[in-house]
Order: structure tokens, then sequence, then C-alpha cells
């Protein structure tokens, strides 16, 4: 199986944390390229004429991937036409499988980092910082010692099979696999909740008292943002509308862990904040031996809703906050919807340092991911295959602000808020940052 195939087949099931920055973390437009006389010279074209610094490519004889690999980015991956067209469904929102992102920890287990709205792990009552030991189907029982004996037992699992999480304590939880359309969005108060749902495949959004966060100030309203794809914007419109209605005074805008999606529902989640037609952000191409530019302008969101302009709005945010997520951050900064002083970022406590370390991970503490570069997505007209690529480098409105490499940090005036692992049950992080705020209050 293709690396490709596997990221995939992470996504719609299980997708592991440093996956989702590199498959969602992206700017996307579709440029047609003429036939090529071979699917490798056709790649190596598009490489030579739009990667976003010059290459000198001697790799005629190499496969496709590999070359890819060698000579572009992290963030360049090769699709062929079952690939891409995968990837396409799976970014439109429409998912199967479980609807959870996880990763392992030794010595805890299977530890959940985030749940997709109604999806069949969000419906069985499965929340972000859970923790599963071990799991069952049938007879099948296994001791989670891997993330790869937690994806065995899931992808060997039938629709119709009950698959039983246990918990630590010996409790546990059952869940089924199944198609569903992803929530990206949700909002909470103190006394009530809302999340997404779908009733005849109509978006629509439900109340859930029972996902309330009891601690939110008074007149504080809570909005986690999963993921800029899908119809991610209209999710965030409709909670936007519910936001006003309860009559919020304040924001805490939820970026932890998102890695990011497409420029296009940036650019209308700007628009719940910022009068449209300013300016988003600036991509430099390279054009030759020069530089071409190019403007993205705050749109026009699917709903009239609006944050008021006299809403004080906090962000959180860590060092999976990347790419859309942080360009949005721009927009809220360099407008005045938020201040430096207002956005909170992770920052992990000795034993989740270690455990990415050991586990070969890399460690960004105190700062957001730091992707200030964009991809475009290219189309070989005559096989279907794809190739995602790094094209520019992207500016924040001021046009001089690329946090490419560095992210968000202290230094430039955000808060650290310690975080005792990327997520846990209940959000000790969310109530230190609403700590943080009060006190300076």
């Amino acid at each position: 199986m293709s690396k490709t195939v596997k990221r995939i087949l992470y996504i719609v099931l299980s997708v592991l944390m440093a996956a989702l920055i590199y498959m969602l973390g992206y700017f996307t437009h579709t440029w047609v390229q003429p036939q090529a006389a071979s699917s490798l010279e056709w790649v190596i074209n598009v490489i030579n004429d739009k990667y976003y610094i010059d290459l000198n490519i001697d790799a005629s004889s190499k496969a496709i991937d590999a070359l890819v690999d060698e000579y572009c980015d992290i963030y360049s991956e090769y699709y062929t036409k079952e690939e891409y067209q995968a990837l396409l469904n799976s970014d439109r929102g429409n998912k199967s499988g479980l609807g959870i992102t996880y990763n392992y920890a030794q010595g805890k287990g299977i530890y959940i980092v985030s749940v997709y709205g109604d999806s069949p792990a969000y419906l069985a009552g499965i929340r972000k910082g859970d923790v599963f030991v071990s799991g069952r189907v049938g007879a099948n029982m296994v001791t989670f010692n891997s993330k790869d004996d937690f994806l065995e037992l899931v992808d060997g699992a039938q629709d119709s099979d009950e698959i039983i999480l246990s918990y630590a304590d010996d409790t546990y939880i059952t869940v089924k696999k199944a198609a569903y359309k992803a929530g990206y969005a949700y909002l909470c108060t103190n006394d009530t909740a809302w999340v997404v749902d779908y009733v005849d495949g109509r978006l629509t959004v439900a109340e859930a008292e029972g996902e309330k966060i009891e601690y939110l100030p008074e007149g504080a309203g809570y909005i986690k943002l999963l993921e800029f794809s899908g119809d991610a914007e209209e999710q965030f419109g409709l909670l936007v509308e519910k936001f006003n209605a309860e009559n919020c005074t304040s924001l805490y805008l939820d970026l932890r862990s998102n890695g990011g999606g497409y420029v296009s529902i940036m650019q209308k989640i700007s628009g719940y904040f910022v009068e449209s037609g300013k300016l988003a952000m600036r991509a430099a191409f390279r054009s030759g031996s020069d530089v071409e530019w190019e403007s993205y302008y705050v749109s026009n969101p699917s709903s009239r809703a609006r944050i008021l302009d006299d809403t004080q709005v906090y962000v959180l945010a860590n060092n999976q906050t990347a790419s859309a997520s942080e360009a949005l951050l721009g927009v809220l900064i360099n407008y005045g919807v938020c201040d430096y002083s207002d956005v909170y970022i992770s920052s992990y406590t000795s034993e989740y340092r270690n455990w990415i370390l050991q586990n070969g991970g890399e460690l960004k503490q105190g700062t957001t991911y730091g992707k200030g570069i964009m991809q475009d997505t290219y189309i070989n007209d005559s096989t279907g295959e794809a190739l995602k690529l790094t094209v520019a480098r992207i500016f924040w409105p001021d046009k001089t602000t690329c946090i490419h490499g560095t992210g968000l940090s202290k230094s430039m005036g955000c808060n650290l808020v310690e975080a005792d692992w990327v997520a846990t049950s209940p959000d000790y992080e969310l109530q230190k940052v609403i700590a943080a705020v009060t006190a300076n209050g």
C-alpha cells in the first residue's frame, strides 16, 4: 500500500496528528496541465514550472512518488486518479469510519485528539481526551500496545460489527463504523451547546445541553473549529447565529490542532469577523527569476450573521495550529479583532515533550506550527492524476509578516498556557485560559 493510500485511509478512519497537518494544512486551486509524453514527464514539467523555488531535477528514471519525495517538501504529494478522487470526497466532508483523530502513548493507550461532529464516534459518546487501553470485535480481543494495534482492529471490522473500546477503569463504549457527513465545528455556553446535525441531508444545528461548559463565564461562547474543509464555513455561520441569539459578548475560538484547509473557506470565515473586500493575505509565486504577487480577500460568508465589533475574541492555539488557521489569525490580528495578547498557545509539560521526542516527533514548544506556504493542486486532464505542490509563500494583510518556519509565539506578545497533553478530558487547558483572562480582566 502506497503512503498516499495510507494517508487517505487515515483521513477517513482515524487521522494521525502529523498526517492531519500535511494533508489539510494547505490552500488549493486547480490548474490543468496539457498532456505530456508520460506521467513522469508531466510531473517534472509541473515541478519545474510551478514549484516555489527553482529546482534542478535529474530523475528521469525515478518512480514518481520517489521523485516528489526527493525533490519537493513534505507538503507536496502525487496522487493517482483513484487516490485523488478519494481525497476530494473526504475533503468535501464525506467520510467513512469512526470519525476520530488519535495517537498512541506508551503507558497510556490510544488517546483521542479530536472527534468529528455527527460521526459514529461522536454519536457513541467518544470525546477528545478519552484514552482506550483495549478493544474487542467479536471474539478478537486486542490490548493496545501501539497505534497499529488499534488501526488493525478497527480496519478489520465490518460496518455492522460492534467495536467495544475499554477505558483503564474497565468501563467501555461501543461504536460501529459508518459513512457520515463530518461536523467541523460546535458551540458551547455555560448553560447549553449546539452541534452540527444533518436532517435528510440538510445541514442544521441541534441543541445539546449535555455538551455545555459550565465553567465558561457568563456571556461567553466557545467555538471549536476542527478544519477548513467541507461545509465548515456554513457550519460556522449557523453557530454564529446561535452565538448572537445568546447575546454572547466574548468568544473563545479554539483552533488547537486545526491543520488548516482551503483558502476559500478561510476567506469566508474571515467574513464573520471582518468586512468583506479587505485583504486577507498575499501570496508570492515564483515566475522565472521574478516574484509574482496574488492577493486574496475577505469574502461574503453564507450567513448574514456577524461577530459584533465589540465582541472580545480570545484564541486558543497549539503547535498543530497551521496554515489556514494561522492565516485566519493574521486577519483577526491585523484588523484589530483580537491582539497578540489575546492568543493563548499551548506550552506542554515535560511528560508530553518527552513522549513526542521518544516517538520521533517534531517538538514545537510554545508556538503555532509555522506554515506560511501554500499548495496548489494540478490535474493531468488526460489521466486524472494530480500533483499537490508548494507554489508560494504567504504573507498576512500587513504585507510583511510571513510566519513560515516560526509561527506565532510569546516573542510576538502571545500568552503561553501549560498543557498536560495535546487533549485532555476535561479540558484543563481551556480552564487555565479562562482563569488567565479573568485574572487579567
